[in-house]
């Protein structure tokens, strides 16, 4: 009696059912990881230009008056001055004494060094 090696039909349609019902689980899960990551990239980002601003202030004695040429020293990357989620330029109003640094998507805020996320 002989007996062939290999799979059948029944254990292979198995298998393909498992994986994408673990596949169906996952998906969405990690969606939501995504865009969690993403707002966290921006409050970094939001709390790296408020460190600029601060240590820009150290070394003039004034806040930024334009924010792409007076930040670039202390930022690595000027993509930096962007949301990652909606890829739009953040909001810095900077007087000589005051500064407040906002996102456009709502991610949230920083006023003078005191932080509120949305």
């Amino acid at each position: 009696m002989t007996r062939n090696k290999g799979f059948t039909l029944l254990e292979m349609m198995f298998v393909i059912v498992v994986l994408s019902l673990l596949v169906a689980v996952a998906i969405p899960r990690f969606r939501g990881v995504r865009d969690d990551a993403e707002v966290q990239s921006c409050r970094m980002r939001l709390a790296n230009i408020a460190t600029a601003e601060e240590m820009h202030y150290a070394k003039h004695g004034r806040y930024t008056e334009n924010r792409n040429s007076d930040l670039t020293p202390y930022l690595k990357n000027i993509d930096r001055l962007m949301c990652p989620k909606s890829k739009e330029p953040y909001i810095i109003a900077a007087t000589d004494s005051t500064y407040k640094v906002s996102c456009p998507s709502g991610h949230g805020h920083i006023d003078e060094g005191a932080a509120s996320w949305e």
